[in-house]
């Protein structure tokens, strides 16, 4: 092991240990920890990689990313949901078309996603229960649906 190796990981420990926030930098690889507790997110790759997005409340049409200029919308390949109530996250803006619920990670279940491509989730009434639901987000209703 080289010295700079050993002194990287010593100036780790002594951030974990000392209590210190270790903040990746925007588009670095991503974890459920940029997800803060209040928020509902989404991640622009799958297993919660890539650009991403925080929500607090509904968004009727998405932005941009965090950090960047590029657009959210149907970008979208993990959610985690950590905000307190349902979302429910819809393929057209304004809460349109077909969506999926997620629930409240209180719960213990439905509340996360690392691959929207793969069907899993529930859908919103008349909508894509089991079907992919990668890259087709473009809005989120927050606590009830629309």
């Amino acid at each position: 092991m080289n010295l700079r190796r050993v002194m990287t990981s010593f100036a780790v420990a002594g951030l974990v240990t000392s209590g210190a926030a270790v903040v990746a930098p925007a588009g670095a690889s991503a974890s459920t920890a940029q997800c803060g507790a209040g928020n509902a997110c989404i991640w622009g790759e799958n297993s919660y990689t890539g650009l991403v997005k925080g929500f607090t409340g509904s968004q009727a049409a998405f932005t941009s990313w965090n950090g960047s200029t590029v657009s959210a919308g149907n970008g979208a390949n993990s959610i985690f949901n950590r905000s307190g109530c349902t979302t429910y996250w819809y393929d057209y803006t304004n809460y349109g078309g077909h969506g999926k619920v997620f629930n409240t990670e209180s719960t213990g279940f439905n509340y996360i996603d690392p691959d929207l491509g793969n069907g899993g989730g529930t859908g919103i009434a008349g909508g894509y229960s089991s079907e992919p639901f990668a890259n087709r987000i473009e809005s989120v209703k927050f606590c009830t649906a629309a």
